[in-house]
């Protein structure tokens, strides 16, 4: 999560990477391109799949106790919680049994979390119904992929007793929300800024690439044709105006 507007932007740059560079059936990073770029996130441990939580299952709790270790190191301590999940799962038991003590031998915060799938628990049906279109599967399959019906999104009142031996859990989300503070600005595209040669604007660069392009497609004609010339620097003069000029460089 972004906290403030570092955050936000070295979050615009990870998410970018993973999909430029670290991308193999979906978008990763890995914990060095995190590190570098760790200033103003606050982390969260994951889910069942998630690192520390595959370490549990894997009976290995010194191993998650040592991922948990590594990402508080990269964000800091009052950056990084362990996150607890609470759908019913005998997984998740396992893990819940776990994870507060790793916390209080690394010195981070619990967080309460919850992992929605559908609005309401009346939704888990359509939602099925949806998974199966999915996954190619009939919903007689007994053998296919399944979601439990507790993963609708819950109210507050909810999440205190599902996590009522937990009260500092459910009070880290609230910290957590009241030190998030980002203004975003909407109604305004913002693109890259193209890098151009030395000693030149990139209006006047797109205008030359423009001019090139006309001679390619039309010979010696623009010098002759003064339509052909109005045309084009109307449309420069559009694309000017409305601070497309670096989106067109970069396409």
């Amino acid at each position: 999560m972004a906290e403030n507007e570092t955050g936000y932007r070295n979050l615009v740059k990870l998410v970018t990477a993973a999909h430029l560079d670290g991308f193999h059936y979906a978008p990763r990073i890995d914990k060095e391109m995190l590190a570098e770029r760790s200033a103003g996130l606050i982390g969260l441990s994951g889910c069942l799949a998630g690192e520390v939580n595959s370490a549990i299952q894997a009976d290995n709790i010194e191993k998650a106790k040592q991922s948990a270790a590594e990402y508080r190191d990269i964000l800091g301590a009052e950056n990084f919680f362990i996150e607890l999940h609470d759908h019913g799962m005998e997984e998740q038991r396992k893990c819940n049994s776990a994870l507060p003590q790793i916390a209080r031998d690394l010195g981070i915060g619990l967080v309460a979390a919850n992992d929605v799938h559908f609005l309401r628990r009346s939704d888990h049906q359509a939602h099925d119904v949806m998974l199966c279109i999915g996954t190619g599967k009939m919903v007689q399959d007994e053998t296919r992929m399944r979601y439990v019906p507790e993963l609708y999104f819950k109210s507050p009142d909810e999440m205190r007793e599902v996590f009522r031996d937990f009260p500092q859990a459910i009070e880290n989300t609230l910290k957590i929300g009241d030190r998030c503070h980002l203004d975003l600005e909407f109604g305004r595209s913002k693109y890259p800024e193209y890098p151009v040669p030395a000693g030149k604007t990139r209006e006047g660069y797109l205008r030359e690439l423009c001019y090139s392009g006309l001679r390619q497609r039309y010979g010696e004609r623009p010098a002759s044709d003064p339509e052909l010339i109005r045309r084009l620097d109307y449309e420069l003069g559009v694309l000017e105006k409305t601070g497309f000029v670096s989106y067109l460089l970069i396409v």
